[in-house]
């Protein structure tokens, strides 16, 4: 049914029987307070819809937190051009600043 969110197991991104769950609307929040609702290439900020939660790797079902980065809107289509580039670009900005390995 339109509208209706699935939770765990009817979930499409449930993980397994251990209950591990990742929703990408978790991720999107959670990127957006971990930057502080700051745009990590321009500074630009605010609780604006025109910041986005970027999947560095591009790949939408990888929620692992060093995977995403806050982008404002014209930054966000500006990594688009140039892959390769741009991912090691921002796994470089994310692991910099919050992998504590």
């Amino acid at each position: 049914m339109f509208g209706v969110r699935k939770l765990g197991i009817e979930n499409h991104n449930w993980k397994g029987e251990e209950g591990i769950h990742y929703d990408r609307l978790i991720f999107v929040k959670t990127i957006k307070k971990r930057d502080n609702y700051t745009c990590q290439l321009c500074g630009k900020n605010g609780k604006c819809k025109t910041l986005h939660a970027h999947h560095i790797d591009f790949n939408n079902k990888n929620h692992n937190l060093l995977n995403g980065i806050t982008l404002c809107c014209p930054c966000h289509n500006s990594i688009k051009k140039n892959r390769k580039e741009n991912i090691i670009k921002l796994t470089k900005i994310v692991r910099d600043k919050y992998d504590f390995d």
